[in-house]
């Protein structure tokens, strides 16, 4: 001792460095750089290089005003799930797809600012009735969808009117706009395994309906269901 400053080591194994990025994507690269003797600084910059192309994939699957996923996203996810049912077995499912009504006049009347409100406030409110199995999308302009995993057509209708309340509850300060939809249900267990063919199957729900929940002001709807050719409509 003596009064020298202690030292004091340990063998770290160099998979303790490494391990938790083992699993990322971008590990396979930069573990090929440097066995091939690129410098740090070399290492450094396609580091960088591959977050910025791993967030611009990330950004590619996201709506930017809402924060859902987008079709692409949607698209990538039912694919994933069809390749899960193809191995395991099982297909019970639904897609909701939900359009907004008359959002156009809202635009119109108080501004884009407003209809942007209005289309955070539905996606939060989609967010907040969903399980941590169930996707939504923003599939573009005021149209929205939600896949359903493993649910039959009773949950799917209970889904679809926790919406329709929850949508009712919206008011877009300080225009207090009010939000009413129209919401078709299409389950997987009646449509080809696509999602075309299950997003086809809800659009003609949701359309099939529309006219006729609408009031004559176009600010009223009436909600109701109907059960036929494998769809529930709302």
């Amino acid at each position: 001792m003596n009064g020298a400053p202690w030292r004091i080591s340990a063998a770290v194994p160099a998979t303790a460095l490494y391990a938790p990025l083992r699993h990322h994507r971008l590990f396979a690269p930069l573990l090929f750089a440097a066995l091939s003797g690129a410098s740090l600084l070399a290492l450094l910059f396609l580091y960088r290089l591959l977050r910025r192309k791993d967030e611009l994939h990330r950004l590619s699957r996201i709506d930017p005003l809402t924060g859902l996923i987008n079709r692409r996203a949607l698209q990538d996810a039912y694919q994933q799930r069809l390749a899960y049912q193809t191995r395991y077995g099982g297909r019970e499912g639904a897609l909701l797809v939900i359009d907004l009504d008359n959002f156009k006049q809202v635009n119109d009347r108080h501004g884009h600012q407003a209809g942007d409100r209005v289309l955070v406030a539905v996606a939060r409110t989609l967010q907040s009735i969903l399980r941590e199995s169930d996707l939504a999308v923003r599939l573009g302009g005021d149209e929205f969808a939600i896949l359903l995993p493993r649910a039959n057509a009773l949950q799917a209708s209970i889904v679809a009117e926790k919406l329709r309340v929850g949508f009712n509850n919206i008011a877009s300060a300080p225009t207090s706009v009010s939000v009413h939809a129209s919401i078709g249900v299409a389950l997987e267990t009646e449509t080809e395994p696509s999602l075309d063919a299950l997003l086809s199957a809800a659009d003609e729900a949701m359309y099939r309906q529309k006219p006729a929940d609408l009031l004559v002001n176009g600010e009223t709807r009436q909600a109701r269901s109907r059960h036929g050719h494998g769809l529930a409509h709302w």
